[in-house]
């Protein structure tokens, strides 16, 4: 069996137990049904849903974003799922026919579903993410900046540099020193 094939069903198998959890019905393939039900009432899956349950509570907030996305009304389960799998998949190339099949949408689809539910593009949303994620690991770890910038998904270390200072108005390097040098709150004091 092919790495696509088997990555596909996984895919598929985690959205059944996704939409399962928030009670929302979705039918599998028949191939795929079989095994579901059996493995349906085992306890990691159970602990699955309970995880995803949670998880899909936290994510409403009320009326729109300056941005234009809307909160209030809680995502759609394809929207929450859309980016459950963008920050799983935050460290690799990306395409937007692979975020759309991953939640059962054309690729239109999905970017409709982003304007609306979330006020970006997903390939905005997806650079916003690896931006703000890049931050934390420069406040956080010692990792050089090219290495930073593997890690959140950019191949082109000039780009990620340029999107980086264009986003916080200085360079990664520039900014993960200045923060170093100022007093956070949250940040723990060395003795």
């Amino acid at each position: 069996m092919s790495s696509i094939v088997l990555e596909s069903d996984l895919l598929q198998f985690l959205l059944i137990i996704i939409q399962d959890a928030i009670g929302e019905n979705y039918e599998p393939n028949p191939a795929m049904r079989g095994s579901y039900e059996r493995i349906n009432e085992h306890s990691i899956v159970q602990a699955i849903k309970r995880t995803f349950q949670s998880f899909f509570a936290s994510v409403q907030s009320p009326q729109r974003s300056s941005n234009g996305s809307r909160v209030g009304v809680a995502m759609s389960p394809k929207a929450q799922l859309a980016l459950l799998f963008l920050e799983a998949n935050l460290h690799r190339k990306l395409a937007v026919k692979e975020i759309a099949v991953s939640v059962d949408l054309t690729p239109s689809g999905l970017r409709y579903l982003f304007k609306t539910q979330i006020g970006a593009s997903p390939s905005r949303y997806l650079k916003e993410v690896r931006l703000q994620r890049s931050r934390e690991l420069l406040q956080t770890s010692s990792k050089p900046v090219k290495e930073v910038a593997y890690e959140v998904g950019y191949c082109d270390c000039t780009r990620f540099m340029r999107d980086f200072k264009q986003a916080y108005g200085t360079r990664p390097s520039q900014y993960r020193s200045e923060y170093r040098l100022t007093p956070h709150p949250n940040k723990e004091r060395s003795k």
